[in-house]
């Protein structure tokens, strides 16, 4: 199975952003199909999904920015951020970083294939 996280920074204050809504869609064939959602914990992060495993794909996480800076009473130019990238195998780990302010943003997947020989654990 693929592991998936997702990390969020507050580029504006320099300390990670709290309770951003998350929602992690996979390609379908014809269209997204949402396999979770969540919200960012008070480490900035979202790595346990609570859906079944991911696999192999091509994914998108969409980030509910503008609620983020609704809860510091700002406003943002991008109300959702949207990162759209691929799990190459079924033991990929990816890991997401998203750092916002209200004007910009810029995001980092770190994928690291399993490099476990088979019956290592």
């Amino acid at each position: 199975m693929a592991l998936i996280a997702a990390e969020v920074i507050d580029g504006m204050y320099g300390q990670i952003a709290d309770s951003v809504p998350a929602r992690l869609d996979r390609a379908g064939a014809r269209e997204w199909v949402t396999v979770a959602s969540a919200c960012t914990g008070a480490d900035g992060r979202v790595s346990d999904w609570s859906c079944p495993p991911f696999s192999q794909g091509i994914y998108r996480l969409t980030l509910g920015s503008a609620n983020y800076f609704a809860s510091l009473g700002m406003s943002t130019a991008f109300p959702e951020i949207q990162v759209t990238f691929r799990a190459a195998s079924d033991t990929s780990r990816c890991h997401v970083k998203v750092v916002l302010s209200p004007y910009s943003y810029s995001a980092h997947i770190t994928v690291v294939p399993d490099t476990a020989a088979p019956g290592d654990s």
